[in-house]
């Protein structure tokens, strides 16, 4: 399972992101802690977040629950994340900053449905036919319409091969995680 959230860090930059009461929203007792102990409290906010997002996506595709409450999902600083009071759900976090600055995406796997490998396709939204690369290689198989791409779940090509795939969308940024059954 894969989950994945972009963060558009000029927009970021724009929200109400330093207010203790915008954090507290979302934030466990031991994640204010950890912001509170930060070198960079901006990155941090924004990081737990996108951890927080990416490991509901990934969870959901499992539970099928379709409420997001970023409480109930705790980062633990380094590495993992787990729904709180729920053992059976932990994530394995990995992150990734563009260099250029604008997006910054996380990957949130399930031990229970390890995926081997990603890719990342970041595109402008005006354009018509966006390409997905998994591995270095083009999927021509599979309808890459945004309209008709799914957020999460399952796609199958036509080598009747399965992968996961997880959408976001922020801004000008469509992002897409697609990885291989292990």
């Amino acid at each position: 399972m894969i989950g994945i959230d972009v963060i558009d860090w000029d927009q970021a930059r724009k929200s109400r992101w330093d207010e203790q009461r915008f954090r507290e929203k979302f934030c466990t007792g031991r994640e204010l802690i950890h912001l509170a102990n930060a070198e960079n409290v901006f990155f941090e906010t924004w990081k737990i977040w996108a951890a927080k997002e990416a490991a509901f996506k990934a969870w959901s595709m499992l539970s099928h629950e379709t409420t997001f409450r970023p409480r109930d999902w705790e980062f633990d600083g380094h590495a993992h994340i787990h729904k709180v009071n729920d053992n059976a759900c932990t994530m394995h976090i990995e992150w990734i900053h563009l260099e250029n600055g604008l997006v910054s995406w996380v990957q949130a796997g399930a031990p229970f449905g390890k995926c081997e490998g990603g890719a990342l396709r970041i595109n402008d939204s005006g354009r018509k036919e966006p390409q997905v690369y998994v591995f270095g290689e083009c999927l021509n198989t599979v309808t890459m319409e945004s309209k008709k791409l799914p957020r999460y779940g399952k796609i199958t090509d036509l080598q009747n091969t399965n992968h996961w795939i997880s959408r976001s969308h922020h801004g000008r940024y469509d992002v897409w995680m697609i990885a291989r059954e292990a």
